[in-house]
């Protein structure tokens, strides 16, 4: 009898502190992150560590609303440069959210819409309009590799706490879908506390590498590029280039695959009920004169972007073109200062779209 009221004691405390702890990283997430909406980029600095997937996988929960709402889906690309709250403000304050990351693959651009769709209210389906931006570099890959077949980058981070089981396309949540966005709250202190172990565990390593002496090669981020004379940094973003080889040597070329996945997935959109715009990206002039595989796609994708406009409420824009080389760091990405004229082009194309059904 005592030892069951001292193991009583023992998991009522431990459900106390839980409680607490679930309080706190509730607060904590409310106040450095973004709780109206999905924001990888802004909650991947602020609070989830790494480029997406732990944002994406465990802070979904905004989708729960229900209204008018924008999901931005792509690569880096669509990640720094499609930024929620500027495209908001031109789009009369309509909730947007920002699920890209750093990855260029279909087969993980189809993974963000599954998961998307298992926090999205059914009934809301209709109210919601995904903007998938791509460059051509998403339709390239290797001649004799498939990109490691069905496996997406969100895998490893979908199974590291065992929430879902498969990978890919198969991937799924191992909880009722209609209790996933509790799994995903309860979750928080747990997500929280990983992190900063990791962040701590990092600072620990930079500090001892630091009194060893030991120094790492530094990266180029835009506000340090931005510092650069006009010469120099044009030197250093020519060595960014987007190559047409791999680090080995091994040449890109387009698959039809890709550009079949992409006609796949807005079928997909379409017959859900929701809204799909696709959005060709921008890229400075000199990546796109210097890219032989950028004319090549110009003219590989007609046949299957001219597919999409058979879908009902599937839709294309072009924002190839209209952009100084100035705007932009390296061979895809615009400066901070640049993202405000990436949001008035598409709030300008899109926005006729998005009234009808208003």
């Amino acid at each position: 009898m005592r030892a069951i009221r001292y193991a009583a004691y023992v998991l009522a405390c431990c459900l106390v502190f839980y409680l607490a702890a679930l309080a706190v990283a509730t607060v904590y997430i409310n106040v450095i992150g973004s709780t109206r909406v999905v924001d990888a980029e802004e909650d991947s600095q602020a609070i989830y560590g790494g480029v997406g997937p732990p944002a994406i996988i465990y802070g979904r929960r905004p989708l729960l609303q229900t209204g008018p709402e924008l999901i931005v889906l792509g690569a880096s690309d669509a990640l720094v440069g499609l930024r929620p709250p500027e495209l908001s403000s031109r789009l009369g304050g309509m909730r947007v959210h920002n699920l890209s990351l750093n990855s260029g693959r279909m087969a993980d651009f189809e993974t963000l819409v599954s998961l998307a769709y298992e926090i999205i209210p059914p009934r809301n389906r209709r109210n919601v309009t995904f903007v998938i931006g791509v460059f051509y570099g998403n339709f390239y890959g290797l001649r004799d590799s498939r990109n490691f077949g069905d496996s997406t980058i969100l895998d490893a981070e979908a199974h590291r706490f065992g929430l879902y089981a498969g990978s890919g396309h198969s991937l799924r949540p191992r909880v009722p879908r209609a209790l996933l966005p509790t799994f995903l709250l309860a979750l928080r202190p747990i997500v929280i506390a990983s992190e900063s172990w990791h962040d701590l565990t990092s600072l620990y390593s930079s500090a001892i590498d630091a009194g060893l002496g030991i120094k790492h090669k530094k990266e180029f981020y835009p506000q340090a590029l931005q510092k650069l004379p006009e010469a120099e940094r044009r030197k250093v973003i020519m060595k960014l280039r987007l190559d047409d080889h791999d680090p080995n040597g091994k040449k890109y070329v387009l698959d039809p695959g890709r550009l079949q996945e992409m006609v796949n997935l807005a079928q997909r959109i379409s017959a859900e009920g929701s809204r799909l715009i696709v959005v060709d990206l921008p890229i400075p002039s000199w990546h796109a004169d210097e890219a032989p595989n950028f004319h090549l796609y110009q003219w590989e994708k007609r046949p299957y972007f001219s597919k999409l406009s058979a879908f009902p409420h599937v839709y294309y824009v072009n924002m190839q073109d209209g952009f100084a080389d100035e705007t932009f760091y390296d061979s895809t990405h615009p400066f901070p200062n640049a993202t405000a004229q990436w949001a008035a082009r598409l709030s300008t194309a899109i926005a006729p779209i998005l009234r009808e059904r208003d």
